[in-house]
């Protein structure tokens, strides 16, 4: 029995050799074709997420802060008036939980976190600090580590976290910007008008350094426009001047404890656009959706409010879109090359049949 199938295999593939050196140049095509066609069907659904993964890095790296993920919350000392607040102590450690507690998109994309506090404004009239007609907006701003290696000095010296004397006048760190618009000069006091529930408190200040930052454009800064600038607007028939004082922790504390508004910090963390294909785009923005709607993981364990913005997906939702709409296309070029090589299979394998019709009728 097994010399008999041995046998039968033997004489067909015979046959089949004698057959396809008669119609070598048709059986040539019809393999060429089949060859071409398989690889076609392999090949097209990588072919197709590949291009769209090529696009990826480039529409994150086009969306720039809008695909930062940004958290809110509100920082300063304990006061019985106010929800509970992150002590400024505390700010470094919550950027540390926050990034811990990040999806796993997030958390595979992630490139770093940029801490910004910014406090109340408080306005000083014209003619309180200079006599000229320039009032100055004062927000004041947390010196953070990031901040401080950000910054070189012009004059004067950065103060240390030390906590000042109550006598003492805050010290306050000016851009050269701020300096010059305001007309304030290292080891000049001034008054600070802090407001407590309508109230303004009159709060001592120093300036004790001028710096200048190492990059202006640097993301560090992009929470804390206008401290490079001092930017002047109209206000009440003067001219009024951005001024964005850093501070140390220890000052922000004393300050937070004066004001009936909380400071508000700031965490924005920057993702990697390098790594991003058309899955982790999809697999972020729904993470992102999920955190902004109800906090999930990433601030369920975190005992300070904290509001969660959403950016990311509306950033990238032009290039959902045109993923989809270069899919589509790819497909059916690719849909119709598989379509015309299955035809011309088809002809090609009648035309054999044809050929050997009189053999195969015998």
């Amino acid at each position: 029995m097994r010399l008999y199938l041995r046998t039968i295999v033997a004489s067909s593939l015979l046959l089949t050799w004698r057959r396809a050196r008669r119609d070598v140049s048709l059986v040539i095509v019809w393999t060429v074709l089949l060859t071409v066609a398989a690889g076609l069907a392999v090949v097209a659904p990588r072919f197709i997420l590949d291009t769209v993964d090529a696009g990826a890095p480039a529409a994150v790296a086009a969306a720039g802060a809008r695909a930062d993920l940004i958290s809110t919350t509100d920082v300063g000392a304990s006061k019985s008036n106010r929800a509970p607040t992150v002590p400024p102590t505390e700010v470094a450690a919550l950027a540390d939980t926050l990034r811990e507690n990040l999806p796993p998109g997030y958390s595979g994309a992630y490139r770093a976190t940029t801490v910004t506090v910014l406090g109340p404004r408080s306005v000083i009239d014209a003619g309180v600090v200079t006599d000229s007609d320039t009032a100055l907006d004062v927000r004041v701003s947390m010196l953070t580590p990031e901040f401080e290696s950000g910054i070189r000095v012009v004059e004067g010296t950065v103060p240390t976290d030390s906590v000042p004397a109550p006598n003492e006048p805050l010290p306050l760190v000016l851009s050269s910007a701020a300096a010059s618009a305001s007309g304030l000069s290292v080891g000049e006091e001034f008054i600070l008008p802090a407001s407590d529930l309508g109230v303004e408190v009159p709060v001592p200040a120093v300036v004790a350094a001028i710096v200048d930052a190492v990059d202006e454009d640097s993301p560090l800064w992009i929470d804390l426009r206008g401290i490079w600038t001092a930017p002047t607007r109209e206000y009440r028939g003067d001219n009024l001047v951005t001024v964005i004082p850093l501070a140390t922790t220890a000052v922000v504390d004393r300050l937070s404890g004066i004001y009936s508004d909380p400071f508000v910090g700031t965490y924005r963390i920057q993702l990697d656009p390098t790594v991003f294909t058309g899955d982790l785009i999809a697999q972020v923005s729904e993470e992102e959706r999920l955190i902004s709607s109800n906090g999930g993981e990433f601030t369920g364990s975190i005992p300070y409010s904290i509001v969660v913005s959403q950016s990311f997906s509306d950033a990238l939702e032009g290039f959902a879109e045109q993923a989809r709409a270069a899919g589509a296309q790819l497909s059916l070029i690719i849909a119709g090359m598989l379509g015309v090589a299955a035809s011309v299979l088809v002809l090609t394998s009648r035309l054999l049949v044809l050929r050997r019709r009189p053999e195969l009728i015998l």
